[in-house]
C-alpha cells in the first residue's frame, strides 16, 4: 500500500493509493502507477526487488557515528544501531551513548578512557576472547568490554566493535540469519523531480510509512500487507507440534487451538490443523505456519464466502 499527505497553501491534504503487487526476484514486476494530485502528476514506478532484506548501517566516513548492540531476544540475532548523542529503547530497556540520561545505560566513549560503561542495574559480564567474568556495579563507571556477553535488566546483548560512522541502506541478509522481510524500490516522480525511496515489508508485516518529500508533495510509503480489523477476534490458547520420531525439524503434523471470540455471540473452541480449517462469518482460517519457537501460530486468512462455497458445490457435483 502507498499513501500521501500533501498540502496546499498550508491545509492538509490526504490521497490513498493502493496497489496489490506480485513480486519476487526471478520475476521483476515492472510496475508503473500513474495518478496524479491537484492536477499535478504523480508517477510512482519499479526500481528493484530483495528478497530476505534488512537494513544495515554502511560505513562512510561522511556518516553519522553509531554504535552497534547485538541482542538475541526470542533466540533471534538482531542488532540496533545506538546513534551517538541520543537515547534508545531496546526492549523497554534505555540506552544512550555520550548522552547521559538518568534510568538509562549510558555508554560513555572519549579518547582519554576509551569505553566505559554505567548502568542503573547490577549485572555481569563474560569476556568471549578468553571466558573472563566481571561484576557491572549499579551507578558505577567502569570500563566497557567490547565483545563480552553482558547480562543486565533481563537483556542479553553484546558490543561486537567501536562507533563506526555510516549512512543505513536495505540489503540482502545472508541465509545463516534470514530477515523473513523483503525490500522494495520505486522511483517517485513529482513536478519534475524525482527520488528513490526504499521500503522494508513483505507479507505479514504492516510497517511504518517510509516519508519523503518530492515536488513539494509529502509522500508516505508502506510496502507490506494491508491491516483489516475483522468483526471477531482469535485467542491462541495452545500451539501443538509433532515431530517424526529422532528428527529435530521434521514435523509431521502441527495444531493451533484457538477460541473464537464474538461481540455479540457465544465463544467456542476450536482446532485448526492441516485440512481442518476454520470457517466463521464468511472468513476461512487455515494452519499455514508457526513461530520457529514453537509460541505462536501463523493462520493463513481467505474471505470469500460465495467463491469458497461454490467452489466446494462444484467438488461435490464431481464426485457424483
Amino acid at each position: 500500500m502507498i499513501d500521501g499527505d500533501f498540502e496546499i497553501n498550508g491545509v492538509p491534504q490526504r490521497r490513498i493509493l493502493e496497489e496489490q503487487l506480485m513480486l519476487s526476484e526471478r520475476l521483476k514486476s515492472n510496475f508503473k502507477i500513474k495518478s496524479d494530485y491537484n492536477k499535478q502528476p504523480v508517477t510512482i514506478e519499479f526500481v528493484d526487488y530483495i528478497n530476505n532484506a534488512k537494513e544495515t548501517l554502511i560505513p562512510d566516513e561522511a556518516g553519522e557515528p553509531y554504535l552497534e548492540l547485538v541482542e538475541a531476544e526470542g533466540g533471534n540475532r538482531h542488532s540496533h544501531w545506538l546513534k551517538e548523542g541520543q537515547v534508545s529503547s531496546i526492549h523497554g530497556v534505555l540506552f544512550a551513548v555520550n548522552n547521559f540520561t538518568e534510568g538509562a545505560i549510558n555508554i560513555v566513549v572519549d579518547e582519554e578512557n576509551g569505553y566505559q560503561i554505567q548502568s542503573p542495574f547490577i549485572g555481569d559480564f563474560m569476556r568471549m576472547a578468553d571466558q573472563f567474568q566481571g561484576e557491572v556495579v549499579q551507578d558505577s563507571l567502569q570500563p566497557l568490554q567490547l565483545r563480552s556477553l553482558y547480562q543486565l535488566a533481563g537483556l542479553s546483548f553484546v558490543i561486537p566493535q567501536p562507533i563506526t560512522k555510516g549512512t543505513f541502506d536495505l540489503v540482502k541478509a545472508t541465509e545463516d540469519q534470514p530477515s523473513q522481510m523483503n525490500a522494495l524500490v520505486v522511483k517517485v516522480t513529482a513536478n519534475e523531480e524525482a527520488k528513490i525511496v526504499k521500503m522494508l515489508g513483505g507479507q505479514g508485516f504492516v510497517p511504518k510509512p517510509t516519508t519523503v518529500d518530492v515536488g513539494g508533495l509529502d509522500f508516505h510509503f508502506r510496502y507490506g500487507s494491508k491491516e483489516i480489523e475483522l468483526p471477531f477476534s482469535i485467542t491462541l490458547n495452545d500451539f501443538i507440534a509433532e515431530k517424526y520420531p529422532g528428527t529435530e525439524k521434521a514435523y509431521s503434523s502441527f495444531m493451533s487451538k484457538v477460541t473464537v471470540n464474538n461481540p455479540d455471540e457465544t465463544s467456542f473452541d476450536y482446532d485448526i490443523y492441516m485440512n481442518h480449517v476454520l470457517d466463521h462469518q464468511g472468513y476461512r482460517f487455515f494452519q499455514a505456519s508457526f513461530d520457529p519457537d514453537e509460541l505462536g501460530t501463523i493462520l493463513s486468512v481467505n474471505h470469500d464466502f460465495w467463491g469458497t462455497w461454490i467452489t466446494y458445490i462444484g467438488y461435490i457435483l464431481t464426485l457424483h
